[in-house]
Order: structure tokens, then sequence, then C-alpha cells
């Protein structure tokens, strides 16, 4: 797997807030934009309840939580299984799974799968490493001076048409799609009768054998109007970014962050898991999937959903 591109910015973790639409038909509303020749729609929402995102204080934080059993429900969807080098949109999409069950009270019992929603990984994957089209414009959602923005993958998928899922990005990679008006959609969104954002599909389905995995094949899909613009299954409400519990001192040394560690452990008490970039093949603990290190590397990233201080 390549290295994040987020390796420079070690710190970089993501909580979010998502709502459910209330209907695959998404309501716009238009806005005039300075330039008159342009006009850019954006997803409406309910904004009339003020959204408060203080840490919870640290006496007030409890000694240990699990978001797979939270009051005796499970807020977390199945682990699921990576092709790809893409760890990034499943922490990504991971984080946004937990934090949309909680927050639209979507839980089951614990012990149970909590398949009440599917974002689709490979929908991320693909059109946060492609750049805006004119057929994106026709949406509404982007200014045509937007076309062409964004990363050009031509050379790569030369070799590979699945050079996109090899490519490693920031944990503020989907948060930015998200608040774009992309995504996130349903993994069984269909088109043309199809099921393009399908991660689930070429032998990855229940295998317990990593080497029944498949990668082979195209696994692109087409960039214009009906393909990247599926109807949306959540809308993004807010986001936000944490400190890290890693730091460096001036004399460049490793030292622990208290703050850091308080804010993830604040956001997973209110119902939110966290994506967070880390350092975890060079001392895994295989016999019980356990991980520890205090290298400030990274080369993954994995949704938080718990924690236990005991």
């Amino acid at each position: 797997m390549k290295k994040p591109l987020s390796a420079i910015l070690a710190a970089a973790m993501l909580a979010a807030i998502f709502t459910a639409c209330a209907t695959d038909e998404t309501t716009v509303v238009s806005n005039e934009s300075a330039v008159d020749t342009e006009t850019v729609t954006v997803v409406s929402d309910d904004t009339s309840e003020v959204l408060t995102q203080e840490k919870i204080k640290p006496e007030e934080l409890p000694s240990a939580v699990d978001l797979r059993d939270y009051n005796g429900k499970n807020y977390v969807t199945a682990v699921k299984r990576q092709a790809f080098g893409d760890c990034w949109s499943f922490g990504n999409i991971g984080a946004a799974e937990s934090s949309y069950l909680y927050d639209n009270d979507l839980g089951v019992p614990a012990g149970e799968v909590n398949d009440n929603v599917n974002f689709s990984e490979r929908y991320m994957s693909w059109c946060v490493f492609h750049s805006i089209t004119q057929e994106d414009v026709k949406t509404g959602k982007v200014r045509a001076s937007q076309v062409g923005e964004g990363y050009d993958l031509s050379k790569p998928e030369e070799k590979s048409p699945n050079a996109a899922f090899f490519m490693g990005a920031a944990g503020y990679s989907g948060a930015a799609m998200f608040a774009s008006g992309f995504g996130p959609v349903d993994e069984y969104t269909q088109v043309d009768g199809e099921y393009p954002y399908a991660y689930s599909d070429k032998n990855i389905v229940n295998t317990e054998d990593y080497e029944d995995y498949s990668a082979s094949g195209d696994w692109s899909f087409p960039l214009n109007e009906k393909y990247r613009n599926a109807p949306l299954k959540a809308l993004l409400r807010n986001g936000n970014f944490l400190p890290s519990p890693s730091a460096k001192d001036s004399e460049g040394n490793y030292v622990f962050s208290e703050d850091g560690l308080l804010a993830i452990k604040s956001e997973i008490a209110k119902g939110h898991a966290v994506g967070v970039t880390a350092l975890v093949f060079g001392r895994m603990n295989y016999q019980n999937w356990a991980a520890y290190t205090d290298d400030d590397t990274v080369n993954h990233v994995i949704t938080i959903v718990g924690y236990d201080d005991n």
C-alpha cells in the first residue's frame, strides 16, 4: 500500500455529523454567484438547529466507550475488506457510517449486525481522484470555472484503469468531497441496471481467505452526470478536524499530547467514530489484532469506534 498523502499531516483526524436525506430526490436551491453567467446549486438542509461541538470535559468522560455496545445499541457497521490501496476511503466511510447511525438513531441491539447504512468506498475512491468535468457543471453543483480542477490520472490510467484506487489520500479529502455536495451515496445505488458503486462485487464477498481477493478487471465508472451525481444518501452537516495525540517538541522529539487524546475520546463519547492516520504494520500483534506505535510516521487509515482506559 502506498503511504497516504497525509504522511505530512499525521495529526489529521476527522469526526463528522451526518443527517439522512428525507427522500431519494434531493431538494436543491439555486444561489446566483458573483459571476452572473453561472448558477451554483447547493443541497439544502434544515439549519435551524445550532450545532455545538464542544469537547466533553475530561472528568465527565466515561472510562470506556464501545460504539458496538453504546447504551445497549450497536452503531458500527460490519468490517469491510479492501481490495486496493484505498484505506483512506474506508477510514472516512467507516467514521461517516457510525456517525450517521448515531445521529439518526439507527442503532440496533448490541450483538446484532447493523446494516442500516452502507456508504460506498468505491464512489469516494474514484471521484476524489477525477477532476471536475463539464457534466458536473450541468448539475449546478459547481461553477464552470472549476472544470478541470483536481487530479490528472491520465498517465497512471494508461497502465491500469484502477489507478485511482491505489492512490493515498488525507482524511480531509473525504470531508471536502462530502462538503462539495458529492456523496455519500449508498453502495447499492443502481445506475442503468448495474451497481457501479459496490465494493463487495468481484469475488470479495464473505471470504475468509485473503487470497480469494480479486482486484482484476476494470473497476472504473464513467465520469458523467448519471454516475458522478448519484442520489445522496446523507448530507454532511459538520466535520471536526481534531488535534493529534502525537506531537513534536522544539527539538523534534516525539511527545504525547493529552489534548489530542481527549479530543478523540470526546467525539467517540458523543457517538461519533473518528477516522485517523496511523502506523500499523510495523508492530502488528496478529494474535490479538492490535497495534502499537510511538512513531509519527503513518501508512494506514483506520476508524476508531471506542476506547477503554482500563
